[in-house]
């Protein structure tokens, strides 16, 4: 199994976990692209698990949804990662 095999799951609920802070807060992805100076599909590569972010972004994502940084690490649950 390879890096990205074994940290896939994560990723993807790191995705899951930035499109509800954006939904709840009723912002499109082209909303929060323009918050974060980012691409639109950026966002829609992270939302959907398909890249690893870096740190920067993730702040600048947390910055465009006016949440704490670790708020998009607060992933609903856990044992969802670790079993897989």
């Amino acid at each position: 199994m390879g890096q990205k095999d074994d940290i896939q799951p994560f990723l993807d609920a790191f995705g899951r976990r930035v499109k509800k802070l954006r939904a709840e807060r009723k912002l499109t992805q082209l909303d929060l692209a323009d918050r974060t100076g980012m691409d639109i599909r950026q966002i829609q590569r992270i939302e959907g698990g398909d890249i690893n972010t870096s740190i920067g972004n993730a702040y600048l994502i947390a910055k465009g949804l006016k949440v704490p940084l670790t708020d998009t690490f607060a992933i609903d649950d856990l044992s969802e990662i670790e079993s897989e």
